[in-house]
């Protein structure tokens, strides 16, 4: 198996470069190798995709290539940018205090990044490569080796054996420095990737306000890792002015539904897409088809269910939710036949297991009307099993048990007029679940209920489906659904500026520098949980909040985060331990 993701055993099968392809299908010595091998029977090979990623590098550091750059920000992020043989951009960083990765591929150097498949067939795991190059060359070993290398590369690598020798010592210092990153103290360098090969996206929202952007720049001309143009994320307006700001007429609610309308907390700053989407929901109002069907996909942390609230409170319509699980059914989304519990006219009179313990006599004699004194208490739980089976089997034949049909939230909404909220629907595992609501996405269409009732949609009715198919345990939702929402929207993940805003307003802390640091461990340990499928805690803004809290009573910010962030972040020791040591220690 092998040591890394970055060296998977299909990678190790593909070509060598153009240059190296004259000197046979592989490359591989048992005595040419990196002081590094450690091996007890020591080979080096030379690995394709971290030749290339050399190579690439002194093509740009010779500027022979259009498009290309690698650089640092302050000496934490690493990032590199290329084109891909096929035409696509493909722009990585890589966070040097966590190990992990961040990568994206661009169909244009405007265009908004797709995800990065590390895995065959896919993406190759050259920019990822490329990215570390300036850690590669911080090597003695590595840089001797390079410069040599590079002299063969001047030469057109006309001489084979110094060319094939020299890609041995450079790939077999990667792969070691790597593989054994633990061994090796500062040589080491620890690569964290998922195990699905999929790399955490570059965000369109990071992008966007350069937080990719290099502080120095080793070669090349950055031109997709670089400060854009900001576009206004957040409006600047009160939450009482929003409220009700887009409300639609001809709904009267009650007292009781009008307590159902979101009130939004003063520290809560409305983004701009809550803003968009009351806007289209009530300029389309009156339209053949109105705008009814949202959908809001971003990971946790990310804001969805208070976005949908704010929607609910700047339309002035109620808000319920659901929340899916795997094995949802049709049923649970619509409601279920429960008993109805009937009050009997006579209460039968039992002894308590308790009376039976304490006194078994006088529970016995309640039982039967005869007085036991040396009664055992196994005897008298025996005597109260028989008469409560009597009592069952009298009670079933003198009536039987009538069961009611209770509505679910989501025909409560549909039926007058509610904003309603389907959280995680993508955990949902038969497909068919939300095909079968298909007729309500639709415009004013109508559902079966199990009661045999016909329910019509209500015009008023919003749905927004709020969820994330890109974490564990998530599937793809139907293309039927797809096609029936009006709006999809992707949220970005909060950035250290995001938590640190929104933990000052709440929390009233004015330490901004212990405050930037929190919020920078927070990112941190996001991906950390992500890289590593830690998935059994939580950590997000309720975790900062509780974190900045309890740093402002005991103002020590390690021991507030073991009873705040750490504590929330996983059940398991092993996997708290590795976040102190890998995201907040480093910081505080």
């Amino acid at each position: 198996m092998a040591i890394c993701k970055l060296f998977d055993n299909w990678t190790w099968g593909l070509p060598l470069p153009k240059a190296f392809q004259g000197f046979g299908k592989s490359i591989s010595s048992t005595s040419v190798f990196s002081k590094y091998n450690m091996a007890n029977h020591k080979k080096a090979t030379v690995h394709p995709i971290t030749l290339k990623a050399i190579l690439i590098y002194m093509e740009t550091e010779e500027n022979k290539r259009s498009f290309g750059a690698v650089g640092h920000q302050n000496d934490s992020k690493y990032m590199a940018e290329y084109v891909s043989s096929e035409g696509t951009y493909h722009g990585a960083v890589f966070q040097k205090t966590n190990g992990t990765f961040c990568a994206g591929v661009f169909d244009d150097i405007e265009s908004s990044p797709e995800v990065y498949y590390l895995k065959e067939g896919k993406e190759l795991g050259t920019a990822l490569f490329l990215a570390l190059m300036p850690l590669f060359l911080e090597d003695e070993e590595f840089k001797e080796h390079y410069g040599k290398l590079y002299e063969c590369k001047k030469n057109g690598f006309l001489e084979e054996d110094n060319s094939k020798k020299e890609a041995l010592y450079l790939c077999d210092n990667v792969y070691r420095r790597i593989g054994n990153a633990a061994q090796l103290g500062d040589a080491g360098i620890e690569v964290s990737i998922p195990i699905s090969g999929k790399i955490p996206i570059l965000t369109e929202l990071n992008l966007r306000r350069g937080y990719y952007a290099p502080t120095y720049v080793y070669c090349g001309r950055f031109q997709i890792l670089m400060e854009r143009q900001i576009k206004q994320n957040y409006i600047p307006m009160s939450n009482q002015i929003f409220s009700g700001k887009y409300k639609t007429g001809g709904t009267h609610y009650t007292e009781k539904e009008r307590e159902q309308i979101p009130i939004l907390q003063d520290s809560y700053v409305i983004p701009q897409y809550v803003v968009s989407c009351c806007s289209f929901l009530k300029e389309t109002e009156h339209s053949e088809h109105p705008i009814r069907n949202i959908m809001l996909r971003g990971g946790s942390g990310t804001g969805k269910t208070e976005g949908a609230k704010a929607i609910a409170c700047g339309l002035e319509r109620p808000y319920v939710y659901m929340t899916c699980h795997a094995n949802m059914e049709i049923s649970d989304l619509l409601g279920q036949y429960l008993p109805v519990a009937e009050k009997e006219t006579e209460d039968l009179a039992l002894p308590s297991l308790f009376d039976i313990q304490m006194d078994p006599a006088t529970a016995y004699y309640t039982l039967t009307g005869e007085y036991k004194e040396s009664i055992e208490e196994e005897a008298v739980y025996q005597k109260l099993i028989e008469i409560v089976k009597q009592c069952g089997a009298t009670s079933a034949k003198e009536k039987k048990q009538k069961f009611c049909f209770v509505e679910s939230p989501l025909v409560q909404a549909l039926r007058y007029g509610y904003v309603i909220e389907i959280q995680e629907a993508a955990v949902i595992m038969n497909p068919g679940v939300l095909v079968g609501l298909n007729g309500l996405l639709d415009r004013c269409e109508a559902v079966l209920l199990p009661n045999g009732e016909v329910l019509k949609r209500h015009p008023n009715t919003v749905i927004v489906m709020t969820t994330n198919n890109t974490y564990e345990g998530c599937h793809n939702i139907n293309q039927s659904i797809l096609s029936r929402m009006d709006i999809i929207i992707d949220l970005e993940e909060l950035d250290k500026e995001a938590y640190q805003q929104r933990a000052a307003k709440i929390t009233k802390c004015t330490d901004t520098a212990i405050l930037q640091r929190m919020a920078e461990a927070m990112v941190m340990i996001n991906q950390r949980c992500k890289t590593h499928m830690i998935t059994d805690g939580s950590c997000g803004m309720r975790e900062l909040i509780a974190w900045v809290q309890l740093y402002m009573i005991l103002k020590d910010p390690l021991e507030a985060a073991e009873y705040t962030v750490l504590s929330s972040v996983s059940a398991d020791p092993e996997n708290r331990k590795d976040i102190l040591d890998s995201c907040i220690s480093p910081l505080f």
